[in-house]
């Protein structure tokens, strides 16, 4: 496979470490799958995290930021079980191991890089932010919103749904179809008068009594009412497996 780019190495880097599935390594690594996700694909940059990927698939950090030098001879045989040994044992205890490069995943075909970021001014401790109305950037179109119209992406800006989402991560979020309980959500508030924009807020949707929307908020975790009449708009966060046309 061709790699130019710093997110095609990381795809070879985790294959040959033995993790044929990208959400296995994401797992191993600790991380979000979305997050791990978009390094992968191109759609976030490696900057922040590319040093632990490098240690972590045992290649070298400089190869996969700028393709210079190549990676070690013995990537293309290290296995996770090599991992929990190295992990847990010293090098003198590691026995020698019979594994097989493993085969090549599936590759997730991305499409342009047109879904509008929007930006946005963080608010207060309560875990709301403002949409300001500006693109700052635009992310990959996936393959499971390939056709979709009315996708956009947004930051994460707080710890309050943390662990499920964590500051600084990508979301992308749709009006339609409309959620329903259990789903992650974006909910916009109307602006109170004179002001450009109404305070947004990253939730789940529990659900909707009345003139109420009842929501839950895992950091700390508590639930959270809005009254629907304030409420501008709510958008559905698209999971990732749906992103991916699973």
């Amino acid at each position: 496979m061709a790699m130019n780019e710093p997110h095609e190495r990381l795809k070879w880097a985790r294959e040959k470490a033995g993790y044929a599935k990208a959400s296995d390594a994401a797992r191993a690594l600790g991380i979000e799958e979305p997050t791990y996700f978009g390094h992968e694909n191109g759609s976030r940059g490696l900057s922040r995290s590319g040093r632990r990927y490098a240690e972590f698939f045992r290649v070298s950090f400089d190869w996969l930021m700028t393709g210079r030098g190549a990676p070690p001879a013995g990537a293309d045989v290290f296995t996770p079980a090599d991992r929990a040994v190295s992990t847990n044992s010293s090098p003198s205890a590691r026995e020698p191991t019979s594994a097989r490069i493993a085969p090549e995943a599936d590759s997730l075909v991305v499409g342009e890089r047109d879904i509008p970021i929007m930006g946005t001014t963080v608010g207060g401790s309560e875990g709301e932010f403002y949409l300001n109305g500006e693109t700052v950037d635009y992310a990959r179109r996936l393959p499971g919103i390939a056709k979709r119209k009315n996708v956009f992406g947004v930051y994460i800006e707080s710890t309050s749904m943390s662990p499920r989402f964590e500051p600084g991560e990508l979301v992308y979020a749709s009006p339609s179809p409309p959620p329903k309980p259990g789903d992650d959500v974006l909910i916009e508030l109307a602006p109170i008068s004179g002001e450009r924009a109404g305070p947004s807020y990253i939730k789940r949707l529990v659900r909707r009594s009345g003139n109420r929307v009842i929501c839950q908020q895992f950091n700390p975790a508590v639930e959270v009412e809005y009254d629907a009449r304030h409420v501008k708009a709510i958008y559905r966060i698209i999971p990732l497996a749906e992103l991916a046309g699973f």
